[in-house]
């Protein structure tokens, strides 16, 4: 990821839910997780890939519970204001022991994302794993 963009990073704005799940006082949904996950993830800022064209960006997940852990983390790609959603993605990480990182990568894959464009986390979903 040579060409770094200037795309803004993770923003903490307020997610739409789905499935029933609720938001905690971060303002991100927490899917069917029990508890309010959203601190255990940082997204760093979005870079365009010189020869695919797409944005990705580094999402460092960080297991602050008491119990090896599966994370589904949604994220989406949207425009300075927050009026226009530009594309979403699913970073995973399975098998998070307590206290350890996992460093993921979200990739957005359609065309003309502006370089305005800023990247918000729309749900983190921390389940018990096997």
């Amino acid at each position: 990821l040579a060409a770094t963009v200037a795309l803004a990073g993770c923003a903490s704005s307020a997610a739409g839910t789905s499935g029933g799940s609720t938001k905690p006082a971060s303002g991100i949904s927490k899917g069917l997780g029990a508890k309010d996950a959203s601190a255990d993830v940082a997204v760093g800022k979005g870079a365009k890939d010189p020869d695919l064209g797409w944005v990705s960006a580094p999402v460092k997940i960080t297991n602050h519970s008491s119990k090896r852990s599966d994370y589904f983390i949604d994220l989406a790609i949207e425009s300075a204001d927050g009026s226009t959603q530009y594309d979403t993605t699913m970073v995973m990480a399975e098998a998070v022991e307590p206290g350890q990182s996992a460093i993921e990568k979200g990739q957005f894959t359609k065309d003309g994302i502006p370089a305005t464009a800023k990247i918000v986390v729309k749900s983190v979903q921390r389940t018990a794993s096997n």
